[in-house]
């Protein structure tokens, strides 16, 4: 007999709507899950349920349809057992979209979109629209035969786990900001001060000081200063990814319960480097993960997860089939292709309210964020960070009050740091951004961490940070600000968080 196990991923993510300019809470579940239809030696079909809240797809072929022209996705992956539970490995599915299907879409159709490497699958809507997404049967082809595995037993088990995510389209967008108030390290198209368009992802001419080069305002305010500057050039290779070319980003940044699902599934020795629960101050700063292997769980699930090192968040998009974000692409996903906003935020203009209390049950799912009208979490408003999309409430109903970027994005200003992949030096310069292949190193005194080529390696060194957090002046949180995007620390601090990104097929 077959052993399934019911799945549901703890995410809990906040999406804009598009095309009515209001965000409500999604709640992504995976459920029902089985496998069946096995060809032996081969194949077999991974039987689930997919349904979450505030969907979205805007496609410029629809008529009447209004900028930004994207969607959110499910990014769903298989992990599987052949030992009853003891140990878990990540499934190779089909690079075949056709090979994968809904059979029960409730009116909405749906579309998935496999990728090559078979680590995953994406499912989205098929057509434009807006609203709850419910598709049940949904079937994904694992060639089991691919990951050694000789057939299913009854010892075989699959976990299907789902995130969801925001499709950014390929196309020109602007670097930096061309505001007079001194904003830190700000990209610049030379030394003009004002924004520099990302044409291409051919290679670019970072500082020298010439028109169309990539300027860093000299690298002013920097904690730690780019190698290049007006009177110094680098290039920043052709194969760095640059946010022309298309791209799926989490739509929040990594939750408390989606981190301890990870934390689950890894071996006892992996899951001990991986573990932020011991850190000396980890509950004073609204961690709440506890636990030990296999049975680790947090009680707020859906609050952002803070106190990620470089290695903890680049070891979860390692397992996720997935990757880091560069700092380009981090500001890309902020504001898309419109005209810069002078000291704009990610949600495209200067207003700001600081979140500074909680209505309803802290930590419940459901709480909301005091005063009304707050979109985001900085300068220690709450002491540390709150629920992922809390801003996004059915009764406050545009992009500012939602603290959601052009593409409806949650929280890349304020809340935790981004870990992004920087251009400031030739570590972070040599990312290529390789994908994940779902499995972290097992090696003695290195267990646990990502081992995907090409990365910034666990000293960090390649690595900085984006968008400000929840103990930061407001300046930090604005778009442009480069404040800390050399800075490699390899630590895990209070305020430091993680999202992950996938190129598109």
């Amino acid at each position: 007999m077959i052993k399934t196990e019911r799945v549901f991923s703890r995410l809990v993510a906040l999406a804009l709507s598009l095309f009515i300019l209001s965000a409500r809470a999604n709640d992504l579940t995976v459920k029902h899950v089985a496998l069946q239809n096995e060809i032996a030696g081969s194949h077999v079909a991974v039987k689930l349920d997919v349904s979450w809240d505030n969907s979205w797809r805007n496609d410029l072929a629809g008529a009447g349809q209004a900028a930004p022209f994207n969607y959110d996705a499910a990014w769903l992956f298989v992990k599987f057992s052949t030992d009853g539970g003891a140990t878990w490995q990540h499934a190779t599915l089909s690079a075949s979209s056709a090979d994968h299907s809904v059979g029960n879409d409730h009116g909405v159709p749906a579309a998935m979109q496999a990728v090559s490497d078979g680590k995953g699958v994406f499912l989205f809507r098929a057509q434009n629209g807006s609203g709850a997404n419910d598709w049940d049967e949904v079937r994904l082809q694992w060639n089991y035969s691919g990951d050694g595995v000789t057939g299913i037993t009854s010892t075989t088990i699959v976990n299907v786990i789902g995130l969801e995510m925001v499709y950014i389209p390929g196309g020109s967008f602007f670097v930096g900001d061309q505001s007079p108030a001194p904003i830190n390290g700000q990209f610049e198209d030379g030394v003009s001060g004002n924004p520099l368009e990302i044409t291409s992802e051919g290679a670019l001419t970072l500082g020298g000081g010439s028109a169309g080069s990539l300027g860093n305002n000299n690298a002013q305010g920097m904690a730690h200063a780019d190698d290049f500057k007006d009177s110094v050039s680098k290039t920043l290779p052709a194969a760095f990814p640059k946010g022309h070319a298309a791209f799926y980003v989490m739509k929040q940044e990594i939750t408390q319960g989606q981190y301890a699902d990870f934390l689950n599934l890894l071996t006892s020795a992996q899951a001990a480097r991986r573990n932020i629960s011991g850190e000396a101050t980890y509950q004073s700063f609204r961690g709440s993960i506890s636990g030990t292997h296999p049975l680790f769980a947090a009680t707020a699930n859906e609050r952002a997860c803070n106190f990620l090192s470089w290695s903890d968040g680049a070891a979860y998009a390692d397992w996720t089939g997935l990757r880091p974000m560069t700092e380009l692409e981090f500001e890309k996903a902020c504001r898309g292709n419109p005209a810069v906003v002078k000291g704009e935020y990610a949600w495209a203009n200067t207003t700001i309210t600081q979140q500074t209390g909680h209505s309803g049950i802290d930590g419940s799912g459901a709480e909301t964020a005091t005063p009304v009208g707050a979109n985001a979490n900085f300068d220690s408003g709450i002491n540390g960070p709150v629920r992922a999309g809390i801003y996004a409430a059915a009764s406050l109903g545009d992009r500012v009050q939602a603290g959601a970027s052009y593409f409806g994005v949650m929280e890349l200003s304020g809340n935790v740091w981004e870990h992004v992949v920087t251009l400031a030096n030739t570590s972070g310069r040599n990312f290529t951004g390789a994908h994940g292949d779902g499995e972290l190193s097992s090696t003695s005194g290195s267990e646990g961490n990502a081992n995907t080529a090409g990365w910034p390696s666990a000293n960090a060194l390649g690595s900085g940070f984006r968008g400000g957090a929840w103990r930061d002046k407001a300046d930090l949180l604005r778009v442009a600000d480069r404040a800390c995007a050399a800075t490699p620390d390899a630590q895990r601090v209070n305020h430091y968080g993680f999202r992950c990104v996938r190129t598109a097929p």
